[in-house]
Order: C-alpha cells, then sequence, then structure tokens
C-alpha cells in the first residue's frame, strides 16, 4: 500500500536492502547493499538532519522562524536545506570549495544560502566559518554535526532496519562493511549488528590516500567513532572506488556515489575472501547525481 505523508520529512527511512547479483566474483559470497539513496535527498543524511533538527527544537535551541547554520560536503547540508524549506527556517551552509558544483547547486535550489570556504582549509575551515556566522546572527543555532551525537541515533534507525531485513532473510550476517567520516555510521550499526550477531565482522573503509583523494566525506577525524565496534579497516584507493561505482550502474542500475563503490570494493574482496555462502552487508550512503563532475579526474 502506498502511504499518504503529511510532509516531505515522513518519507525518510525505510529503505530497501538488494542483493548485488553481477557484482560478486566467482567463488566469493554474497554482497548485500542497503539503498540508503532512495532517501528524499539521495542521501542516508537525511536521517541525520532529522534529528538533529528534532532535536534542536525539543531542547529550545531552535525557534520557529530561526536560523539554522551547518558545516557540510553536500550530503548533510541538502538535508538540511530539504527540512529547512519544509519547516519554514533560515538555512546558512558553510561548504568547503573542494565540494562538487552538483552539490552547492543543490543546497542553491532548496534555498540555503551558501559560502565557500577554502579548500586547503578542509571541513574544519567550514566549521569556523559557522561558528562566525551563527555567533553574527540572533537566535542561530550551529549544528555541528561532526561532534553531535545526536547523529548516532538517527543511524540506529537504519542499523535497526537492516537488522529487520537480516532476520527477515533467514538471520544471517557474516560482515558488515562501511566507510568512516565522522564514525557515527559505523558506529551505531557497529553496536546493533554485534548485539545482534556477536560473530558479525564490522569493517571500516578508509581512503588508501589520506589526503587528496576524491572519497567525499571519507577519511580525516573521525570523532564520533567508537574504535571498538571496528574489527578491521580495509583501504580503498579512490579509482578503485570510481570504477566500481561505474560497474554498479552499469551493472546493477543503481546510480550511487563514490563513497558506495568504496564501500562494495570493500565488500567484494571480504565476499572472496571468506568465501561462497557468506553474506556481506553494506550500505549505498548517496547518488551519483552530485558526482559527475568528478569524472574527469579519472577519465
Amino acid at each position: 500500500m502506498v502511504s499518504a505523508c503529511e510532509s516531505i520529512v515522513d518519507t525518510i527511512g525505510g529503505t530497501p536492502t538488494v542483493t548485488l547479483s553481477r557484482l560478486s566474483p566467482p567463488g566469493a559470497g554474497e554482497v548485500r547493499l542497503k539503498l540508503e539513496h532512495f532517501s528524499p535527498t539521495g542521501s542516508t543524511f537525511d536521517r541525520a538532519a532529522k534529528e538533529l533538527l528534532g532535536r534542536a527544537e525539543a531542547g529550545g535551541q531552535l525557534r520557529a522562524g530561526g536560523a539554522v547554520v551547518e558545516a557540510t560536503f553536500g550530503n548533510t547540508g541538502a538535508a538540511l536545506a530539504m527540512l529547512c524549506a519544509a519547516r519554514g527556517y533560515r538555512l546558512l551552509i558553510a561548504i568547503p570549495g573542494s565540494a562538487t558544483i552538483e552539490a552547492r547547486q543543490l543546497l542553491e535550489a532548496y534555498g540555503a544560502e551558501v559560502s565557500l570556504t577554502p579548500a586547503s582549509a578542509g571541513i574544519e575551515g567550514s566549521r569556523e566559518t559557522a561558528r562566525q556566522l551563527a555567533a553574527k546572527i540572533p537566535g542561530a543555532h550551529f549544528l555541528d554535526q561532526l561532534s553531535n551525537p545526536t547523529v548516532l541515533e538517527a543511524h540506529a534507525t537504519a542499523a535497526a532496519e537492516l537488522l529487520e531485513t537480516v532476520r527477515a532473510d533467514g538471520g544471517r550476517i557474516d560482515a558488515f562493511v562501511l566507510g568512516v567520516g565522522s564514525g557515527a555510521a559505523i558506529s551505531a550499526y557497529g553496536r546493533a549488528l554485534k548485539a545482534a550477531f556477536g560473530a558479525a565482522e564490522i569493517i571500516a573503509v578508509e581512503p588508501e590516500s589520506a589526503a587528496g583523494h576524491s572519497l567525499p566525506g571519507l577519511g580525516g577525524p573521525s570523532p564520533l567513532l567508537d574504535r571498538a565496534m571496528v574489527d578491521r579497516v580495509v583501504l580503498v584507493g579512490e579509482r578503485e572506488a570510481w570504477r566500481m561505482k561505474q560497474r554498479l550502474g552499469r551493472e546493477e542500475g543503481l546510480l550511487v556515489g563514490p563513497s558506495t563503490g568504496a564501500n562494495v570494493a570493500a565488500a567484494a574482496k571480504l565476499a572472496l575472501e571468506k568465501g561462497s555462502g557468506c553474506r556481506v552487508y553494506t550500505v549505498a550512503v548517496d547518488t551519483g547525481e552530485r558526482y559527475f563532475s568528478l569524472s574527469e579526474r579519472f577519465e
């Protein structure tokens, strides 16, 4: 049955999981992908934005007609822009110059006020700009997603959905693979999956190169990472991630971003390592529609 929703906010969550039937190499186990890019703005960070705004409203930091301030590489900003438009808040975004043009255009399409910060300063430069903006505007609230534990609760909702899927599909999970940004997502998934399936291995994906890579949202400081949840780390190169991103579109019909390519590339390695019969789960973090401008880097 198709639901009738009161607001776009009510469409967040409830994303499906699919088996990647054509990408696993011979002799490997199954790779299953939770399609978080089915969210309204095309990323799992819709969940984070919803929780961040809801907590700020409940705590009185954000009132009707107020202003929200955030620093972002793009995905959380887009999610906040959608929600602020729907709820009537002014939104000011600080974004590094390294972000794609599509990410910036998406923010502006939702009505966000965008401040571009030096690419060399990274996300920390954007956070400092966001703090300054919030200090200048009466009643403005800086959400600061990268250090806000509320984000853990948001990703816990996705983890709970994945658990339901796994249980309905035979109750088997051998490994879970996910890229590390702030660390909130893999920590939330790790806690849920380890509590339900103690033998499940939790693998963190990180860029092969610590600097100068084109895997938005991956690498760098991870202030919300619970390292006890991570069993090991797999490194993925940016070209390897990009090639897998392309394969997902051309062989599975899934248009995703390069961080998802990194997740699936690592998951495929694990599926081959663990062999036929194993099940490796990972996440389609966001849509590929905001990364077309990166293609020149890999041609």
